[in-house]
């Protein structure tokens, strides 16, 4: 399995055609579309992270940097896939590394209820609830 993640706004235009399937399988949100997923990717507000075997995407990641006062922190924006049970100790440690290398000190994802038990198989741990009123 090879883990790639986009940083330029060239390599998000070779391969986000490649990604779109996937993020959208991502349940509908109000904060964004998989459009607004590859326009921010492609202008630095986010950053996309693919694997794939075989030439065929299984699985792909958007997240945002997130820097706090005391931690810098990646935000999972949108994660999805084909066999992320099988594939998640791979993709997730290519993942780690790039947040090392980021100066990143936490993974959070700001997510349903349904993602954050997936994403506690996998070593996340609950920290916080969102709340929200319309103004």
């Amino acid at each position: 399995m090879k883990v790639r993640f986009l940083i330029t706004a060239d390599e998000v235009a070779a391969e986000f055609d490649r990604l779109r399937p996937i993020f959208e399988r991502v349940p509908t949100v109000a904060e964004h579309t998989v459009d607004d997923i590859g326009e921010m990717a492609a202008d630095g507000r986010m950053v996309v992270g693919f694997a794939e075997e075989g030439g065929e995407v299984v699985a792909a990641m958007a997240f945002e940097f997130l820097h706090y006062l005391r931690i810098n922190a990646v935000n999972i924006v949108a994660l999805a896939g084909e066999r992320l049970d099988e594939i998640h100790e791979q993709f997730f440690e290519a993942f780690r590394q790039f947040c090392r290398l980021a100066d990143v000190t936490d993974i959070e994802a700001r997510c349903t209820d349904g993602m954050a038990r997936l994403l506690q198989q996998y070593g996340f741990e609950r920290t916080y609830q969102i709340v929200r009123c319309k103004v």
